[in-house]
């Protein structure tokens, strides 16, 4: 009867839609066997499987007590968790596919995170979106505890730092370190690293941290009074600009380069200024292995060039 949200696999081998008037899943023209009275969200991975948060049983008006007792779960491959929930959200898969996590709420201010059906013995008032330690398989979420928001892991806080709010925990390559955006005080920003904040606030916003390959250095577009700019290692760059994209390490962390926006007109700049050549159209940047030039796919007068710029001729 209707079709929602085509959407690609990420090895692009297969598309999804839900179906109406009930709800399903279906997989390069395949529907799931299962078919649910509501569907929110859903989340695949690499090796195709799919999971789909689904109402699990039809809810008379103002029926209250039916509601508490859960009727939302988990749909993985059109199977559901034996558990039910008062609600769930934002399902995610572990790296090897094997694990379906999301957030739940078990009470009526009650919150945890669920790993296939099964919920941690803890419960917080309130949680956001979880992440796997790409190592041990581990589930690291933000929660929220008496006296702010901070990391657990597992169920077990892992962060002894409390703030106004916490977001998108992050891993470096090496998975040995552990960064996320906070807000130490309501309506200000910055990132917090190993539960250590940077002596940086702004009142916009930030953006997800990026760490530099071997792990030492982190970077994130800021927002600050309606400007862009980038913020590394607590310090923000001299120059802003209309907008600015993720912020790119070289391989060994010591020059970092982001695409940025100033009236319509596109450059890099890199380690806080802007270069002197600016372009109609500038596609993302990328370092040469050994740090020393920069590939370059722009437009210019109505002519699309490949260029390879070395970074001093940048920082010219």
């Amino acid at each position: 009867d209707q079709l929602w949200e085509p959407v690609f696999s990420p090895d692009g081998k297969n598309v999804l839609l839900k179906r109406g008037p009930k709800y399903s899943i279906i997989v390069d023209g395949e529907p799931w066997a299962n078919d649910f009275l509501s569907m929110r969200e859903f989340a695949f991975d690499d090796q195709g499987n799919v999971a789909a948060t689904v109402q699990m049983e039809a809810l008379k008006e103002a029926d209250v007590f039916t509601f508490m007792e859960g009727l939302w779960s988990l749909a993985v491959n059109g199977e559901t968790w034996s558990q039910k929930f008062i609600n769930i959200y934002s399902p995610i898969f572990s790296p090897d596919g094997k694990n379906v996590a999301a957030q739940v709420r078990v009470g009526r201010c009650e919150y945890s995170i669920a790993q296939n059906g099964t919920p941690w013995s803890e419960t917080f008032s309130c949680v956001w979106e979880p992440v796997y330690h790409p190592e041990n398989g581990s589930l690291i979420a933000p929660v929220k505890v008496p006296g702010g928001w901070t990391l657990a892991q597992n169920g077990t806080l892992l962060w002894s730092g409390k703030y106004a709010q916490i977001w998108h925990p992050r891993f470096s390559p090496d998975t040995k370190r552990l960064a996320a955006i906070t807000s130490p005080a309501f309506g200000k920003w910055t990132i917090a690293v190993d539960d250590e904040p940077w002596d940086l606030l702004v009142s916009d916003l930030v953006l997800d941290p990026i760490f530099s390959p071997d792990g030492q250095r982190v970077a994130a577009v800021v927002k600050d009074n309606e400007s862009w700019t980038i913020a590394v290692d607590s310090k923000v760059w001299p120059e802003t600009f209309d907008m600015i994209w993720d912020p790119i390490f070289n391989a060994s962390g010591e020059v970092v380069m982001a695409k940025v926006e100033r009236d319509r007109k596109y450059t890099l700049a890199i380690d806080g200024r802007a270069s002197g050549k600016w372009f109609d159209q500038l596609w993302e940047p990328v370092f040469s292995p050994d740090g020393k030039n920069v590939l370059l796919k722009v437009r210019e007068n109505d002519k699309y060039y490949r260029r390879i710029i070395s970074v001093d001729e940048i920082r010219k």
